[in-house]
């Protein structure tokens, strides 16, 4: 957790914004709650269902963290391109976008 933000505040801050490391920290943490409730999922769930209804919550979970933007206004690329100049947003986004897939693809196959 704190590599992904420290990693966030890095590139974030190379790209022209003011965020501090504390600031993505939060960030990351707060949008990490639906990957958290898919983790807590898979546990009770382990050999009940089969792999691609696994598949579709832990997608959903991860959409939900990184790219909800454009329905609720919530997850990461609704806080992070309020902070990055509109060229370089997606510059900003990739690192984030890898973050919550690594730890989605965790969950998944842990």
């Amino acid at each position: 957790m704190w590599v992904g933000s420290l990693i966030v505040f890095v590139n974030a801050n190379f790209l022209g914004s003011e965020m501090t490391f504390f600031q993505a920290a939060s960030l990351l943490g707060y949008c990490l709650f639906p990957i958290n409730v898919a983790s807590f999922a898979m546990v009770f769930v382990q050999g009940w269902f089969p792999a691609i209804f696994k598949l579709a919550v832990v997608g959903a979970s991860f959409l939900w963290a990184s790219m909800c933007k454009y329905y609720f206004n919530v997850g990461s690329i609704a806080f992070v391109g309020e902070m990055i100049p509109p060229r370089k947003r997606k510059l900003a986004l990739y690192p984030i976008i890898l973050f919550y897939l690594f730890l989605s693809w965790f969950v998944l196959v842990v």
